[in-house]
């Protein structure tokens, strides 16, 4: 429980941070990050059928990432998971064995 609550916390602090790195110093990220994902399509040598799919694709996923409950969504969606995972992981590492008292 207490793992979980910090995993909470620390995403909660992560999302907020995102929040302001992206609105205030890089407003422009999506636009450079679609601009790099059609790149890499075109550079692998993907027909343009593929290259025109992915550029709308990305579009879309900009035009979304505009909205705050989208962002902090995928926002948690990045961290979220990995910290549970260390949580779960961690939390059977340390777990207490239980000891019986002795019937002597």
């Amino acid at each position: 429980g207490i793992g979980l609550m910090i995993v909470l916390i620390a995403s909660t602090m992560y999302v907020a941070a995102w929040m302001v790195d992206y609105f205030v110093f890089m407003p422009d990220f999506m636009d450079k990050f679609a601009l790099k994902a059609v790149e890499d399509l075109k550079a692998s040598g993907a027909p343009q059928v593929e290259i025109d799919a992915k550029q709308t694709e990305m579009q879309e996923l900009a035009k979304q990432y505009k909205q705050p409950f989208f962002f902090i969504m995928i926002t948690y969606m990045e961290i979220l998971p990995v910290g549970i995972l260390v949580t779960i992981i961690s939390s059977l590492i340390l777990k207490r064995k239980n000891v019986q008292p002795s019937m002597e």
